[in-house]
């Protein structure tokens, strides 16, 4: 009979062995997954030449439709068991593959015999298999199913790692039962869970496939024997309490069964050669905000909730605020599948909404599982004490002291809360990675730092722990103390790294820094703690524009130390300012806030404490422009400008220019202004970041925020809609709500009203409202509200403006916050008037010129005596003409002396519109021209538009 010879590819130490299927690196077998071994093969008949991706498509999976990510799923597993030699595979861009190097070939004599054959006295047929038939529908799987099969393929061993009842075996089920076709010899299902005694493995292994012996014959090399040659599927399910020796097995049948495969399940790797690691994640859950409940169908959590749901209650179909509620239960549950199970299986007794109510307590309520589960799957308690029996005790302290963070946590905060005597840092961050690798912890890895987390279900699971020992109270302290060392360096960095880096590094730690606030403050808390810590939050909490949630804690903490707690001085220092600039922007400008302002300057000044003194002065200064009274801040403006400069400090010498510029600007005083803001532009380094509470923000955009009103207003429309964009796309870029609610404020919203873009106030207006409501910021609600019913009337709609336009302005009042009052009190005039209500018109004109001179914020009072003029022509009296022409000329007259190009162009073409009516066409061209004629820019804003109009005709 002749020799049977099959090919070997050699190059260096490589083989490629076609008949025994495997790759070796210098004589030792590498593990790789069957279609892998497909393409490195049909690589290597090519010798070097390129195999298009269509080719080995067709090689590889003949008739079937493979997606381009399964082929970079093979590749990649080709480049890992390749090691040190994966320079060898190159990839061609968009094409295909090659693999590089002096191939050459040798005929392998099949007299060598085959790769194994089983021992003596063991049977030879195999069961075909005792994969279990699922009772239900994979819910929420599919593309993780897609995924575990081409790593199957890939592959010879993958490993599904997990929590708890994240659903690791019953994916592994599904994918085994999907791949059943391709390993025709065999496909079997091995529970390891019932085994006490891990020296049985094997045994198990034995026992579901046939093989006959003795015990002691049973070994992972005898059953690695018995397999042999042939194509199967071994699922090892359940692997962590007999790690050691499930591993032992696996090596057995990884070096000794060259088309054996493996798909195991575990909290953790086997950590042998060849394994491949898949964690398997939580179903995908609602977002907190979801607009619109039905979109909770749209999230696989909510869909097993569902299904669960209705396989014990037939006739159940959620209402709108039961999904809200159903979302919000497997979110808390953390997505995974066991838990969203027992809770579904409780609602149909208590109710979704008294489930949702009871999940802190969730162990007890989540009693109830199938009585056909393995006994630790039975409630979710069991799930979990099932993972804790497991772990060594150094891992248990380690564990149920790292609960106290309620958010993700870096390893220095992790050493800092978990010491104890007798585990050093390295025992600690040991043990930290062991219960990530037991999928205890989740491990989070972005821009080069780690840092771990719990998922909420873990995390409760532990602090039970944590209190059973009796070691809340000793632990939190440590707690919050690792969160004072954190906010310490956080300070310290602010000035100097990128804000965006800063923000995103230090906002991680927000959810810490609230637990740990509300334990400090709370009856078996440490008041001394609550007040060094709210300190230390200021500068995080003020930069995340979180104003209401700090204001709500300087007050206890003020509180606090009013009731006798000791404290550092500066603490109540910071805790006075901080408090004053946060309430600006909650409850609005007030005489009280003013009367603390003046406090903190009157101590710091006692003291000599000039950084005080000047967050004191632009307390003082900002209090006043947002009341409205700019001639009161253009003192304090003046004294923080020269106090700065007195004391060499250039850098709040600078910003003393800006807040010169704006408070001219409210003053009425456009060139000073102008002249100002772009003086301190030019001098202003982006590294300046100082404020009175130290909000990092970006005073560039702030200043250019103000001399878009000012440029629009000394005629330079081109340069201000520039300025605009330029403005509103930094305050988007830096992330900073207080930044963005400032710039829509003063320059995009009434940009937008003023050059009647009334789309862009529409969308402006709903970024303000929407960020301001999330914010808290009241103040800028309630300008959210007024700009709203301006924007209603400017499009035509008095009759439902004109009401609600009152109740703004009313509303506005009420908190102090009258900086745009003389706008809004005009366009409410002008819209009375425009309405026939022509007395209310005249009434509220005069209320706005009064409120202004009253408090010298001029800025808009050549407006209000232009609507004045237009209101007086509507009341039709005998000397109407000749009062309206004079106040009109005065309404210029103010503008010009202003520098307010802008103003004076609508005053002058209402008196040429006047003066044409009374049929004197010659001096209306001799007023208007003159005034148009000094534009040079924006004239395709509606201003220039009309007046342009009005000289065509005249």
């Amino acid at each position: 009979m002749p020799v049977q010879a099959e090919l070997v590819y050699e190059a260096g130490s490589l083989e490629i062995d076609a008949d025994r299927r495997e790759l070796r690196a210098r004589g030792v077998p590498v593990p790789i997954g069957g279609r892998a071994f497909e393409i490195i093969e049909a690589l290597a008949r090519s010798a070097g030449e390129l195999v298009t991706k269509d080719e080995l498509m067709l090689r590889v999976w003949p008739g079937a439709i493979v997606e381009e990510s399964t082929i970079q799923v093979h590749i990649s597993a080709i480049r890992k068991a390749l090691g040190p030699d994966r320079v060898m595979l190159k990839t061609s861009s968009g094409r295909g593959y090659r693999l590089l190097g002096r191939w050459t070939t040798r005929q392998r004599d099949t007299r060598e015999g085959p790769v194994h054959s089983a021992p003596a006295g063991m049977a030879a047929k195999l069961v075909q298999s005792n994969l279990p038939i699922a009772p239900s529908a994979l819910i929420g799987r599919a593309a993780a199913v897609k995924h575990v099969r081409d790593l199957m393929s890939a592959y010879r061993m993958v490993t599904l790692t997990g929590p708890g009842g994240i659903g690791k075996t019953r994916l592994a089920l599904e994918v085994a039962h999907s791949l059943s076709p391709e390993f025709q010899e065999g496909s079997w299902l091995i529970e390891l869970a019932s085994l006490s005694v891990p020296n049985l493995v094997a045994s198990a292994v034995g026992s579901v496939l046939g093989v006959t012996g003795g015990v002691g014959d049973i070994s992972p090399a005898s059953v690695a024997q018995y397999i042999g040659p042939r194509r199967v599927l071994i699922v090892l399910d359940n692997c962590e309490h007999v790690i050691d020796a499930a591993a032992k097995f696996a090596e057995a049948i990884m070096s000794m069964c060259p088309m054996a495969s493996i798909l195991a399940t575990g909290r953790e790797l086997l950590r042998i050669d060849g394994e491949h690691a898949y964690r398997v994640a939580p179903l995908d859950v609602p977002p907190p905000n979801m607009p619109e409940p039905d979109a909770a169908r749209g999230h696989s959590a909510v869909q097993l909730f569902i299904a669960r749901t209705l396989a014990l209650r037939s006739d159940f179909s959620p209402r709108a605020e039961e999904l809200y509620a159903v979302g919000a239960i497997c979110r808390r549950l953390d997505g995974i599948p066991l838990a969203i199970e027992f809770a579904a299986a409780r609602a149909v007794a208590l109710g979704i909404e008294e489930v949702l109510s009871r999940l802190d307590d969730r162990f007890r309520l989540l009693i109830s599982g199938r009585r056909t589960a393995l006994p630790r799957h039975r409630t979710l308690l069991a799930t979990l004490d099932w993972s804790h029996a497991l772990l060594p005790e150094s891992e248990r302290l380690i564990l149920r002291r790292l609960a106290v963070f309620a958010g993700g946590f870096a390893l220095d905060a992790a050493c800092a809360v978990a010491a104890t005597p007798g585990l050093s840092d390295e025992d600690i961050v040991d043990g930290i990675s062991n219960l990530a690798s037991k999928s205890l912890l989740v491990v989070e890895v972005r821009d080069a730092a780690t840092r771990y987390s719990f998922l909420e279900t873990v995390r409760a699971y532990a602090f039970e722990k944590l209190r059973e020992r009796g070691e809340v109270e000793m632990v939190m302290p440590r707690y919050a103390g690792a969160l004072h060392d954190l906010l310490l360096r956080a300070r310290t960095e602010w000035a100097h790294r990128p804000i965006v880096d800063w923000r995103a590094t230090y906002r991680r730690d927000l959810d810490n820094i609230r637990s740990a606030l509300h334990w400090a403050f709370s009856p078996r808390g440490d008041s001394a703690v609550a007040v060094t810590l709210t300190t230390d939050s200021i500068l995080l909490m003020f930069d995340l524009s979180l104003v209401v949630e700090l204001h709500a804690h300087i007050e206890a903490a003020l509180r606090l130390i009013n009731a006798g707690v000791s404290h550092d001085p500066r603490c109540e220092m910071d805790l006075l300012t901080a408090r004053q600039a946060a309430r600006v922007y909650t409850d609005g400008p007030s005489d009280m806030g003013l009367e603390a302002w003046e406090t903190v300057l009157r101590i710091a000044t006692t003291l000599d404490d000039v950084e005080f003194q000047t967050r004191a002065l632009w307390g003082l200064w900002n209090d006043n422009i947002y009341r409205g009274a700019p001639a009161a801040a253009l003192g304090f403006a003046r004294r923080f400008a020269e106090l700065s400069a007195a004391r060499g400090d250039l850098t709040k010498e600078i910003l003393g220019q800006r807040i010169m510029g704006i408070t001219h600007h409210f003053f009425g005083d456009q060139v000073a202004a102008q002249n100002d803001l772009q003086g301190f532009l030019t001098r202003y380094v982006r590294e300046d970041n100082w404020n009175a509470v130290a909000i990092r923000l970006n005073h560039a955009t702030l200043a250019r925020a103000t001399l878009v009103h000012v440029s629009w207003l000394r005629g330079e429309a081109d340069k201000a809609l520039s300025l605009c964009e330029i403005a509103v796309r930094d305050a988007l870029t830096e992330d900073q709500v207080m930044s963005t609610l400032y710039v829509l404020v003063e320059a995009a919203i009434p940009l937008s009203l003023l050059v009647a873009d009334y789309a862009s106030t529409g969308r402006h207006l709903h970024a303000l409202v929407e960020q301001a409501e999330r914010a808290g910021f009241r103040i800028w609600r309630s300008y959210g509200r007024c700009f709203q019913e301006v924007l209603r009337i400017r499009q035509g709609d008095h009759a439902a403006g004109l009401p609600r336009l009152i109740d703004t302005i009313r509303e506005l009042r009420d908190i102090g916050f009258c900086a745009h009052l003389p706008m809004f009190l005009g366009v409410l005039a002008a819209s009375q008037g425009e309405a026939g209500l022509v007395a209310n018109g005249m009434a509220t004109i005069n209320e706005a010129i009064d409120w202004g001179e009253s408090r010298e914020a001029r800025w808009y009072s050549p407006e209000l005596l232009r609507i004045k003029a237009e209101i007086i022509v509507r009341e039709a009296l005998p000397d109407a003409f000749a009062r309206s022409l004079a106040i009109f000329r005065q309404a210029m007259t103010l503008a010009h002396r202003q520098g307010a190009l802008a103003w004076e162009l609508r005053a002058a073409t209402s008196l040429a519109r006047l003066l044409r009516q009374g049929g004197d066409a010659g001096r209306a061209l001799a007023v208007l021209a003159p005034v148009y004629e000094r534009f040079s820019e924006g004239f395709g804003t509606a201003d220039l538009v009309s007046a342009r109009g009005l000289l065509e005709e005249l």
